[in-house]
């Protein structure tokens, strides 16, 4: 199908029809494009999560006693 719509584009341009009015068929994503760009992005989104878990650990693991001892001293010393 898409080598049918690239052949009547082709025909339209040569026969002096305005370009712009047609779009550029060489520009436009086919469903496979699609199917790999999603594909793609559910990997990097996957990444990400990883990447973003990784980071709240290492976040938990030094914060996390300092938060400790500041609501130990106000629990305990309170003033």
């Amino acid at each position: 199908m898409s080598l049918m719509v690239d052949e009547v584009y082709r025909a339209l341009v040569s026969a002096g029809t305005s370009a712009p009015a047609i779009p550029n068929v060489e520009n436009l994503a086919t469903r496979q494009n699609l199917t790999e760009l999603r594909a793609e992005l559910k990997q990097e989104i996957a990444e990400s999560r990883a990447e973003m878990r990784s980071e709240f650990r290492i976040i938990k693991f030094v914060y996390g006693p300092a938060v400790l001892i500041m609501l130990a001293k106000l629990v305990f010393f309170p003033s």
